[in-house]
C-alpha cells in the first residue's frame, strides 16, 4: 500500500512539473523584480496553463473556488514577521484566456494576498516580471483572517496614503454600493481605459494605438487615477502588453501609478444595472 501511495505521489508530482514546463510566459517589457535584501521574501507560486488549469506550488487545484481557502492555509503557516514581504507569483501561459487569470486574482483578493508579480520571459528567471498590487476587494467574499491581522493599513498602489478615500470607493464598487462610490468619485479626476486588443486601447471612447505613447500620456496626465477595463476573452499576453505599456508611460513621465481594475464580472453587473462611471 505504501509503495502504491509513493508511486501515486511521484506520478502527481511529475504531472505538475510537466504542466509548469509546458507554460510559455508572455513577453517581458524590460521590467525586473526586486526582492527585499533585509529579510526573507516568502513567495507563493501559482501556475495557469493554456487550458486554464491551476496549480498552487505543486498541488493541482481541481476547482478554482478552492484556491482562496488553499491560499489562506498557506498564509496562516507563515510567521507574522514575514507577512509584510509576502509576494505571490503568477505564472500564466501567454495564450490562456485572461478570464482564467482574473479568476485566480479574485481568489487571491479574497484571501488578501495582494502583492503580486506577473511573471514574464523565461519561467526559470524569477527576476523577470511586472510587480502590481491587486484590488483589496473582489466579488468573492473575503476569507476570515486571524483577529490580530489588521488589513486597514494596506496601501493603495504607490499613493502612500493610509485609508485614502479611494480605498473606500473601490470597496463600494465591489460591494455594489454604486451610489456611495459615485459620491467619492466627484472629488477626483479619472479616465476609463479599455483594453481593446494588442494594437489599440480605448480612452474615454477614443481608440489610440499602443505605439502612440505620447498621445496616451496627454490623455492621462491630468488624472488622479485611471479605471482599467480588461476583456475576459483577450489572451493573457494581450493583457500584459496593455498593462506594461501603461506602466512604462507612467514611469517615463514620473507619474504616480494608480490603476483600478474593473473585473469582467463587475463590468457585467454594472452594464445590467446601467451603472456608468
Amino acid at each position: 500500500m505504501k509503495k502504491k501511495i509513493l508511486i501515486l505521489f511521484l506520478f502527481v508530482g511529475s504531472i505538475c512539473i510537466a504542466q509548469k514546463e509546458a507554460i510559455e510566459l508572455p513577453k517581458g517589457y524590460g521590467f525586473t523584480v526586486k526582492y527585499s535584501k533585509k529579510s526573507i521574501t516568502p513567495l507563493f507560486s501559482i501556475y495557469i496553463n493554456k487550458k486554464g488549469d491551476v496549480t498552487l506550488e505543486n498541488i493541482k487545484i481541481p476547482n478554482i473556488e478552492q484556491l482562496g481557502d488553499s491560499l489562506l492555509k498557506y498564509r496562516e503557516q507563515l510567521r507574522p514577521e514575514f507577512m509584510p514581504w509576502l509576494i505571490t507569483l503568477i505564472h500564466a501561459d501567454k495564450n490562456t484566456s485572461y478570464k482564467h487569470v482574473e479568476n485566480v486574482k479574485s481568489q487571491m483578493s479574497s484571501a488578501l494576498l495582494l502583492s503580486t508579480i506577473y511573471r514574464t520571459g523565461h519561467i526559470e528567471d524569477i527576476n523577470s516580471g511586472l510587480g502590481v498590487r491587486l484590488n483589496r476587494k473582489s466579488l468573492i467574499p473575503e476569507k476570515k483572517l486571524p483577529a490580530e491581522e489588521n488589513t486597514d493599513d494596506m496601501f493603495f498602489e504607490d499613493i502612500g496614503i493610509i485609508e485614502d478615500p479611494i480605498f473606500r470607493m473601490v470597496d463600494d464598487l465591489y460591494d455594489l454600493k454604486f451610489s456611495n462610490a459615485k459620491k467619492i468619485l466627484k472629488s477626483y479626476k479619472y479616465k476609463k481605459v479599455t483594453f481593446y486588443n494588442d494594437k489599440k486601447l480605448i480612452i474615454n471612447g477614443q481608440k489610440i494605438r499602443l505605439t502612440n505613447k505620447q498621445r496616451i500620456f496627454q490623455e492621462l496626465k491630468d488624472t488622479n487615477f485611471i479605471f482599467t477595463f480588461p476583456s475576459a476573452k483577450m489572451t493573457y499576453e494581450t493583457y500584459i502588453k496593455n498593462v506594461s505599456i501603461l506602466v512604462k508611460i507612467y514611469e517615463e513621465n514620473k507619474m504616480t501609478k494608480a490603476f483600478i481594475e474593473i473585473s469582467s464580472d463587475l463590468q457585467k453587473i454594472m452594464k445590467k444595472k446601467k451603472v456608468k462611471l
